[in-house]
């Protein structure tokens, strides 16, 4: 039982910042990537901030009312709509741990509630921990947690990760007169905002609970939630429905190396490499004062969120906070076009974490860019000009989307002009036709065919403003580079070495051979490269190449390579997955990578050792390039580079872009691609490409 008596506020509570607050006007809160884009020049600094709309919070009725459905939707849709959903807790541990400082236990608790039942179990919990407080302040409150996080472990539920909304799932179907209609109508919605204009999520293949669509977070006094990044690095937003006050803490981008090594050394006690400990930050069971933060020298915010207002977190923002009672909150994840900035590492570094990807940068890019080109063809093909193509081409969100997009087209370019030159590589650029999904969005599609020197335009109708135009499709290919293990869009190059240079490799490696497995070597090599901190962060660029091979392994295992050095308008490739994987539980992380610890050893013949470190394998151009060199060495290697279908369309519209943000520069001038000067065959590429054999019709 806590007493406000005994307990003092902690200087360094006392003294931590706090994020920026904003309150949009009705206008300004229209357009909710507008406004972020706009304030994020000095929030992101923080690393976080609050927002607080113009329209009257909603109703504890209404959003029992809507989570009741939704909840009951995601879990049996043939259930009976009378009957409450229930929810199923985890257990939290907070508390002092003899096996570190940071990390804490999680469990499932097997219990289920309905949300008053879970309601009246948080009142007694409240009631037996802060009975004492005359005057519940949320200073006071934050120093109960931090100080009960220091001694005897004690134990609370938390429903966190549940599929759901407090939000209707469809307009109109609240009555004007009931509070939180307008907030539930407008694009802030957090069933729309992964979707919402000027989103680089909007094209998102597949539906992707707590990133597209909402997870909704159940919580009493002390739930908390660690310190984490989100997904691919993205944005989020928190929406608080009902109940008591939330705590955030946040540390900017710019200091987010600094926390993972003060968190490795102080949360971990320094017994475990970077690469194992961003592995354990990955899990979510990490809790580490922010006086310990700060007293290492780095910044760190915080804000008290109440119900009804938003909570936006920004790329690589580390957050950590807890509940002061009983609530009810949801997130969803976007991007604004600063994302960028961060996308190519994170990807990068979600690979080397072993957890598999679950969009495409790049193609996000893409399509977004090209979904913003006029509607007009008029506008388009005969140059003219309208006031309101004039104020879109003043938006600053689609300004940076367009030259990033041109930007990557001649960075892609470049890489598969240096490929196509090369000795080694097939005079053919083959398309490849990934298994396509259905649509998620209402999008417009507009085929563009060519007659000669015009364009005959066949339009279907929409109700989407800025669909997806051009015959341009939403799929979910998969194409991993098995150099940095991102997905590949929208070109990529299939690489097997010659038979000189596989023997000249098999001979030096001889003796490395007889020792281990190539399972062994080849998850060795990935493995040390990847747990040393100058791996991670180096700006130089360098590929050790060994072409060594696992059964077992699907990247990494070829090659020893600084995953994270690429510029942020690299030009390395990564597409969506069918079933992406999250970090929303330690159980679901995906084990590509073993180490030599774990791996064990096999005996393998240097007949099968050859067959395996002879497959062709698929690399972005990036790495295809550097790989090709290398080889150029050892013997030479067959190089067959590839074409997403789509890319057929952006290239031929790509002109329009240019015309609206006024850049003029030549591209593919070399490839030949639009000239015909090179054999276009549609080739299915199977994402199983380890047992793919490269056609001698398609080589040199």
């Amino acid at each position: 039982m806590a007493s406000s008596e005994t307990l003092a506020i902690p200087s360094w509570l006392q003294s931590l910042p706090r994020a920026p607050e904003y309150r949009p006007t009705e206008s300004e809160f229209a357009d909710p990537i507008s406004f972020i884009t706009r304030v994020e020049r000095e929030a992101a600094s923080f690393g976080i901030c609050k927002i607080i709309p113009p329209f009257a919070r909603p109703s504890k009725k209404f959003v029992f009312s809507n989570l009741n459905s939704s909840l009951a939707q995601s879990s049996n849709p043939a259930r009976d709509p009378s009957t409450p959903a229930l929810i199923t807790t985890r257990h939290q541990e907070l508390g002092a741990r003899k096996n570190g400082a940071g990390h804490q236990q999680v469990w499932q608790s097997g219990e289920s509630y309905t949300l008053e039942q879970f309601e009246s179990k948080a009142r007694v919990f409240y009631r037996a921990h802060l009975s004492g407080v005359k005057e519940v302040r949320p200073l006071l409150v934050e120093s109960l947690f931090w100080k009960a996080a220091q001694d005897k472990p004690i134990y609370i539920e938390y429903a966190n990760d549940v599929p759901g909304s407090g939000f209707p799932s469809r307009k109109g179907e609240m009555k004007s007169r009931e509070p939180g209609w307008r907030l539930s109508e407008s694009p802030w919605n957090l069933q729309v905002i992964a979707r919402a204009h000027g989103s680089l999520t909007k094209f998102m293949p597949d539906d992707v609970p707590g990133v597209t669509s909402p997870m909704v977070y159940i919580g009493m006094l002390y739930s908390w939630f660690a310190w984490h990044i989100e997904d691919h690095e993205l944005h989020s937003l928190n929406f608080l429905h009902t109940g008591a006050s939330k705590t955030w803490y946040a540390v900017s981008s710019d200091h987010a190396s600094q926390l993972e090594e003060i968190i490795r050394l102080k949360g971990y006690g320094g017994t475990i490499d970077r690469l194992a400990s961003l592995g354990q930050l990955g899990e979510k069971t990490t809790l580490l004062s922010p006086e310990i933060i700060v007293a290492s020298g780095v910044p760190c915010c915080r804000l008290v969120q109440n119900p009804g207002e938003f909570v936006v977190t920004f790329p690589r923002a580390y957050h950590v906070g807890f509940s002061h009672g009983f609530n009810c909150g949801e997130a969803a994840n976007f991007a604004t076009p600063q994302w960028l900035k961060f996308a190519k590492e994170a990807a990068v570094r979600r690979a080397a974490m072993n957890f598999l990807p679950m969009l495409s940068h790049q193609q996000l890019l893409y399509l977004l860019a090209i979904s913003f080109i006029s509607r007009n063809p008029n506008e388009l093909l005969l140059g003219m000009r309208t006031s309101r193509l004039r104020d879109r081409k003043k938006e600053d969100r689609e300004l940076i989307i367009k030259r990033a997009f041109l930007q990557d087209m001649v960075n892609e370019n470049k890489l598969l002009c240096t490929l196509l030159s090369r000795k080694s590589t097939s005079n053919s650029v083959i398309l490849w036709e990934p298994e396509m999904l259905p649509c998620s969005s209402t999008a417009t599609y507009t085929f563009v065919k060519p007659n000669g020197d015009n364009c005959q335009m066949e339009s279907s109708s929409s109700d989407e403003e800025d669909g997806l135009p051009f015959g341009l499709r939403v799929d979910s290919g998969s194409l991993t580079c098995v150099a940095c293990g991102i997905l590949g869009y929208p070109f990529m190059a299939i690489l097997q070495p010659s038979e000189e240079a596989l023997n000249n490799i098999l001979s030096t490696r001889g003796e490395q051979f007889k020792k281990e497995s190539a399972e062994t070597q080849c998850s060795g090599l990935a493995h040390n490269n990847l747990t040393s901190t100058e791996n991670l962060n180096s700006d130089d660029a360098g590929v050790e190449f060994s072409y060594s091979s696992s059964s077992e392994i699907e990247r990494g295992d070829m090659l020893q390579t600084d995953r994270s050095n690429v510029s942020m308008n690299g030009t390395s490739s990564c597409h969506s997955t069918k079933e992406p994987e999250t970090e929303r539980d330690s159980s679901e992380r995906h084990s590509s990578f073993t180490t030599p610890s774990e791996a064990g050893p096999t005996n393998l013949s240097h007949e099968q050792v050859s067959e395996k470190a002879g497959r062709p394998r698929l690399f972005c151009l990036q790495h295809a390039v550097q790989i090709e060199e290398l080889l150029q060495n050892r013997g030479g290697s067959h190089v067959l580079a590839i074409c997403h279908a789509g890319m057929i369309f952006i290239y031929y519209h790509s002109f329009l872009v240019h015309k609206e943000v006024a850049v003029w520069f030549c591209y593919w001038s070399h490839t030949g691609l639009a000239a015909g000067q090179f054999c276009l065959r549609v080739l299915p590429v199977s994402t199983e490409y380890q047992n793919f054999a490269l056609d001698p019709r398609y080589l040199n």
